[in-house]
């Protein structure tokens, strides 16, 4: 069953006029509001740093592995941490290590 065949929508995917879509978005304004707009984010940086402290030369697809989340999702985590200056990569890519500055 593909999502325009559920009962919440009609043949061409818009909503029939149930109030799913009010629902969904009321739904959704619910978490943002109460796990703010970024949730789980900060838990994600905070533990790809503390990975890094105790393994510094520990590879984005370790960590992958070790929080459960996409590739992706480690590489843009990584980058922002790089541009914040909390984290460092010294030597090669391959045989290099994390400094983690704060």
């Amino acid at each position: 069953m593909t999502i325009y065949q559920h009962p919440e929508f009609n043949g061409n995917g818009a909503n029939d006029g149930d109030g799913f879509a009010d629902r969904f978005g009321q739904s959704s304004e619910k978490v943002r509001r109460e796990f703010g707009e970024n949730f789980g984010e900060n838990h994600t940086k905070e533990k790809i740093i503390e990975i890094m402290r105790e393994k510094p030369t520990v590879s984005a697809k370790i960590i992958t592995e070790i929080i459960n989340i996409t590739p992706r999702g480690v590489e843009k985590n990584i980058s922002e941490l790089k541009i914040s200056g909390l984290i460092d990569r010294v030597g090669p890519p391959k045989g290099g290590r994390w400094v983690v500055k704060s």
